[in-house]
């Protein structure tokens, strides 16, 4: 859209169409990233409720105000920086979901583990074994109910 507004005439309306509603995609992953904000840190509910209560209040607090300097009407269609904002926020959004994986993946999934171990013993071992070989049998020969009901 950014070069839509600068050049109207060079740029097929099909185009325009579908950066439009690119631009949006930045808008539906907000709730996503709120959820696995939550699914990060299941072992402390007080570390988790205070990281998405900050969130969830931040991004309610910023849309109230930002859509306003951001896209004035008195600028429509063609808005001065309302395109380059949505495309800058659109890479930040794609940003932060490569940081939260990381994140997520290098620091958190251990202890995530660790507690799970914790909680559930010997049966979540086991289960991880017969997930890492890819054998639903691994757990023959055993006794499947005590391992269930431990879980």
């Amino acid at each position: 859209m950014t070069l839509w507004t600068s050049n109207p005439d060079s740029v097929p309306v099909s185009a325009a169409y579908a950066s439009y509603f690119i631009s949006y995609l930045s808008l539906g992953t907000a709730p996503l990233i709120f959820s696995w904000l939550s699914e990060l840190i299941p072992q402390d509910p007080e570390a988790r409720s205070l990281i998405v209560g900050t969130s969830v209040a931040g991004y309610y607090a910023v849309s109230a105000w930002s859509g306003i300097l951001i896209w004035p009407a008195k600028e429509a269609p063609y808005y001065r920086c309302g395109w380059q904002t949505a495309l800058s926020l659109w890479l930040v959004v794609i940003c932060m979901t490569c940081v939260l994986r990381f994140v997520d993946v290098r620091y958190l999934m251990p202890k995530r583990k660790l507690y799970a171990e914790t909680l559930h013993g010997d049966a979540f071992q086991e289960s991880e074994v017969a997930s890492q070989h890819g054998d639903a049998d691994s757990l023959k020969g055993k006794d499947v109910d005590v391992a269930v009901s431990r879980v």
